[in-house]
């Protein structure tokens, strides 16, 4: 949001594809799983320790989510930026290489803790219209 009220043209890589995950997503599911085991808290969390993927439900690019922010700006009227370019992370050079997809399932979340993640497309409105991010 800060470079759309700066600079007239955005390039946003399309070709790294991940699944945003929106930080009071994380803070609600430890606290569910914390109230699930109530009764016997050290056991529960004994009986479903393990390795849990909690990422926003669903994928998109870089680019895409961008847009979606973009879009849903409560000061959009702010903005400068007239176009918003697609680019490749080739034209980005770091020192740490992004990955090009990091999608992350959460089925065993699911099936072993019952918790639902949500769409990450969801969580931005949320945010938004709380002017969180």
């Amino acid at each position: 949001l800060k470079w759309a009220r700066e600079q007239e043209t955005l390039r946003i890589v399309d070709d790294q594809i991940s699944s945003p995950t929106w930080a009071r997503t994380l803070a609600e599911a430890t606290a569910q799983v914390i109230a699930q085991g109530r009764g016997e808290p050290v056991e529960y969390i004994r009986e479903k320790r393990g390795l849990y993927h909690l990422a926003g439900g669903g994928s998109c690019s870089r680019y895409e989510w961008a847009k979606a922010i973009l879009e849903m700006d409560p000061h959009k009227e702010e903005q400068v930026v007239k176009s918003v370019i697609r680019d490749q992370s080739k034209s980005f050079p770091t020192p740490a290489k992004r990955p090009l997809y990091s999608y992350m399932g959460c089925v065993k979340l699911r099936e072993n803790i019952h918790l639902m993640n949500h769409y990450w497309f969801e969580c931005l409105q949320i945010s938004m219209n709380k002017h969180e991010l």
